[in-house]
């Protein structure tokens, strides 16, 4: 009994944190978020997300609240006045979408500019990156000027349709909020 005790009195409490999950629309925004929670052997069928919804999900131990921001560049302002009390971005871009790469990098660093005060954090999920023409991570990082960006930043390569990149792009994510909070490895 006293082992037992000993153990649950050991048990941190999970940290918690609020994610937004933004892109332009069609991006695969909710298509990695329920990959992710369901498994990536299951089947996901998605359809346009007007609003937003949240989910929560636990990985290496950290509990993120995670919103799906609905509407892609349309409603932008709304959620930049609505939405502000995040610390973590997950920002999802089309890889094949040569067309929209600055429109992307324009809402990318509308939402930094929103949160950057609350320590953000920023994961980008280069995703459709099994699709043929899909540009590299390196194109995207060039084009986006993204190296210029004074947040911590990962770019994922992703294909949220099979899952690929995933738990790669969560894994940075806790490392780096570990990193930062605690000044230690959670490896």
């Amino acid at each position: 009994m006293g082992g037992i005790v000993n153990v649950m009195g050991c048990r941190r409490k999970t940290p918690e944190k609020i994610v937004y999950i933004a892109g332009q629309s069609d991006a695969g925004k909710t298509t990695i978020l329920y990959k992710y929670k369901l498994g990536t052997n299951h089947p996901i069928e998605t359809c346009h997300t007007t609003g937003y919804f949240q989910e929560t999900i636990v990985h290496r131990g950290i509990s993120f609240n995670m919103v799906d921001m609905g509407g892609g560049e349309k409603i932008l302002p709304c959620w930049l006045r609505v939405f502000d009390n995040a610390s973590v971005l997950i920002f999802v871009i089309d890889s094949t979408d040569t067309m929209c790469i600055s429109t992307s990098d324009y809402y990318l660093r509308s939402w930094i500019e929103n949160l950057e005060k609350n320590q953000l954090v920023v994961l980008i999920f280069a995703n459709k990156q099994d699709l043929p023409n899909a540009m590299t991570v390196e194109e995207l990082t060039d084009k986006m000027n993204l190296k210029s960006l004074r947040i911590p930043w990962h770019i994922q390569p992703a294909s949220a349709i099979n899952g690929e990149g995933i738990n790669e792009g969560l894994d940075w994510l806790c490392q780096t909020i570990w990193n930062t909070e605690n000044g230690e490895s959670l490896n």
